[in-house]
This record gives structure tokens, C-alpha cells and sequence, in this order.
């Protein structure tokens, strides 16, 4: 194939013009927050969300996929202004029905987002090839797409939210998760990961409208009704606009810049991607990147980063006294309040994961159908055909003093 097949494609989105229109006052321009340069500006919707050569197959004619996609473009676009248009009319059952026929769509652009081609080739070096194989292995399945929309359908709670002011942003992740509960570190997994219990969803129809599946303890400024439109205030706002951004990878946008100014700060996120390599007692290495981490509750998210220190507080203070720690004792934090009145959550949660962990269970992670979103970028083999990021890892720990100990 000639260089010159592949120099008609300039710029590709990653996000659908179509879809970002529905986030821009005159359908010309949004407001777009870079993340790597902690800037807001106004952007126009043709170079918003888009880079050079985004998803072409480098041995496909140029253009292949950007064609592929405008035809199912062609086909979801009208669908979201149909279901919007529905919602505006009240008709919230019309409408959930269309979405569900729609669900296995709605992945298809998941996948095909910026944010999830930079998670497929975080922490490798197997090059664009198979950047590209890791995406188009999950659009192309439809089974798989199928089974994972059967799963949110059944096993999660539906609801719809509404911005009157259209101040919603949208993740160039497309779709938005969080967890509504830390089950610790997970070896190929994120706690967010599509199909685990306590996990969020967000779907983005408009600035106006998103979509909301919901497995756990869900908590807004009012009580939440299942299967009717929720109107949020100006905390539900922050809220739901603080996980779209710490969803994002390299851009957010909105219609509205201080939309955008309110949660600039918030983009710092847990962890994520982030590589993990384990050994078997065959000699293969299992290779993975997980996704980032992201919590609805700040609480679980300093559960994620310290819920061995809290286990580790609460063996010595076992040791100590010859018992637990019961719920009107001090609380380990110092603040000198009862544990009930303090931090007796995180400290519950951390010994129910600690817990869970010791007896190897996992089953209380996946909601019933038992079906879950795929890893990022799986890789089994021995350890000469790691990429060489991972090998770099192993020789690093190999070299570390004392580390003849380790069976590594």
C-alpha cells in the first residue's frame, strides 16, 4: 500500500461532531478544558475532541475506519435527537426503550473514544497496530457488546438527569463510570469497571440530558426515583460534571466555561492507567493496564489509597487491648470522637476488603449476571515477549538490594 492512500485523513474525532453539537449554544463551538495544560477556551466543534490519524489501521487504506464510523454515526445521531425529543414531550417510557435498543451503540462509541485509545496503549510499546486491534476486537463483537448491554439493563438501576441550563459537560471517554464503593486493588480491573457491582454509569445524550445506570448506594441532593427524569441542582451539577472530568484523559468540554471553571481542580484522579505484571508457577507472565480509578464518594477514594494502613491500625489496636475495636471507642484517626460518629465507615470497608481478600472472594464484585467489561490491553506469554515497558519493571525489581530473596 502507497504512503499517499493514507494522507487524505487530516483530522479524525474521536467524539462524534454529531454528538458534540448537542454541548455547543450555536453548534459551532464548545468550551474545551486541556487537561495537560490546565486551560478553558472556546474550541469549534470541527477541531474539538480530534487528532491527526486517531484510529486508522495502519494496514487499512486511509480512511477505512473514518467511513466505517460515519455510517453508524449516520445511524445513532438522529436516534439521540429522537430520544431527546421524546424526553422534552415526557414520555420517559418511549424513551427508555430506545435507549436500551441502543445500549450496544452507545459501547461501540465508548470504545471508539479518545480517552479509551489512550488506555489501550498506556504502558506498552506493542505500537498502533495494536492499539487499534484492542479497539476494534471489542466494536467488532457484537455478541460481546450485546452481553454487556443485557447486563447494564438487568442488573442496574435506570434514571434520567436533566440541566435545564444544558451546564452537563462530556468526557472524551464518552461514557462516564465511577464506583460507588472501593473493593481495593484489583489485579486486571477497576473498581469502575462496567458489570461490577457499586458502579455508575453515565451516558451523555445532551448538555440537557445524560443517562444514568446505577448498581449501590446512590446519594444526589434529593431522593432518586427510578425510571423518572431527576433535576439537579447547582451541588448535583458539581457532582456529576467532577466525575466527567476525572474521567477525562486530555479534554473535557461544555456550553457553558464556568461549567468548566467550577471543577477545573478536580481532575486529579486516584490512579490510572496504570500497568501490573504477574507470574505464574508455569513461568508465564500475565500483563495487563487498568483503567483509571474513579469514585463518586471522596471517601473511597482514600479507602483505595489507604485501606491497608486502616487494617494494619486495626490489628494493633486488636493486639493491644485483646479485642476489636468496638463502635463507641475513640477513633484511630485522633480527631478523639467515637469511631461511630467518625470514620467507622472507612474503617468497616477496609476490613470487609482485607476480609474478601484473605478468603479470596470475588463474587461480591459482579452484579448477578456475572458479566463484566473486558480488561485494557490483556497480554499472556513468557516473560521474553513482555513488551519492554514490563521488562523494565522486572529487571528494576531484580536489581533492588535484597531482592535475591524474591522469587521473581
Amino acid at each position: 500500500m502507497e504512503n499517499k492512500e493514507k494522507l487524505d485523513v487530516v483530522v479524525q474525532h474521536y467524539i462524534s461532531q454529531g454528538l458534540l453539537k448537542l454541548f455547543s449554544q450555536n453548534k459551532k463551538f464548545v468550551y474545551e478544558f486541556n487537561l495537560n495544560n490546565n486551560r478553558i477556551y472556546p474550541e469549534g466543534i470541527s477541531t474539538t475532541m480530534s487528532s491527526k490519524y486517531t484510529y486508522e489501521h495502519p494496514l487499512l487504506a486511509g480512511n477505512t475506519l473514518e467511513k466505517a464510523f460515519k455510517t453508524v454515526e449516520d445511524e445513532y445521531i438522529p436516534l439521540v435527537k429522537d430520544i431527546i425529543a421524546t424526553l422534552d414531550s415526557g414520555d420517559i417510557t418511549t424513551a427508555k426503550a430506545m435507549i436500551e435498543a441502543a445500549l450496544s451503540l452507545v459501547l461501540l462509541f465508548y470504545y471508539r473514544s479518545g480517552a479509551a485509545l489512550c488506555e489501550f496503549s498506556d504502558h506498552n510499546d506493542f505500537g498502533k497496530e495494536s492499539v487499534i486491534n484492542n479497539m476494534l476486537k471489542r466494536i467488532l463483537d457484537r455478541r460481546y457488546l450485546n452481553k454487556l448491554a443485557t447486563t447494564i439493563i438487568n442488573d442496574y438501576s435506570f434514571f434520567l438527569i436533566r440541566s435545564s441550563d444544558e451546564k452537563l459537560a462530556l468526557s472524551d471517554q464518552y461514557v462516564s463510570t465511577a464506583s460507588l464503593n472501593c473493593k481495593g486493588k484489583i489485579t486486571n480491573f477497576s473498581n469502575r469497571t462496567i458489570g461490577f457491582s457499586n458502579c455508575l454509569i453515565l451516558i451523555p445524550l445532551s448538555a440537557k440530558y445524560y443517562v444514568v445506570y446505577y448498581n449501590g448506594s446512590l446519594s444526589l441532593s434529593k431522593p432518586i426515583i427510578p425510571d423518572t427524569i431527576y433535576e439537579l441542582d447547582t451541588a448535583d451539577i458539581f457532582a456529576v460534571n467532577r466525575v466527567i472530568v476525572q474521567n477525562s484523559y486530555n479534554k473535557c468540554i461544555a456550553m457553558h466555561q464556568e461549567e468548566l471553571e467550577a471543577v477545573k481542580d478536580c481532575k486529579t484522579t486516584v490512579c490510572g492507567p496504570v500497568g501490573t505484571i504477574m507470574k505464574y508457577r508455569d513461568g508465564t507472565y500475565k500483563s495487563y493496564t487498568i483503567k483509571k480509578e474513579v469514585f463518586f464518594y471522596e471517601e473511597d477514594a482514600d479507602i483505595f489509597e489507604n485501606y491497608v494502613t486502616y487494617c494494619s491500625q486495626l490489628i494493633e489496636f486488636r493486639n493491644q487491648h485483646g479485642r476489636n475495636i468496638g463502635r463507641n471507642d475513640k477513633c484511630l484517626c485522633g480527631s478523639g470522637k467515637k469511631l461511630k460518629k467518625c470514620c467507622h465507615q472507612k474503617y468497616d470497608q477496609s476490613k470487609f476488603i482485607y476480609d474478601m481478600i484473605r478468603s479470596n472472594q470475588t463474587s461480591w464484585m459482579s452484579t448477578r449476571s456475572n458479566y463484566v467489561e473486558k480488561p485494557i490491553n490483556e497480554f499472556w506469554g513468557l516473560e521474553t515477549d513482555l513488551p519492554s515497558a514490563s521488562q523494565k519493571i522486572i529487571t528494576g525489581l531484580r536489581n533492588v538490594e535484597g531482592s535475591e530473596k524474591l522469587d521473581i
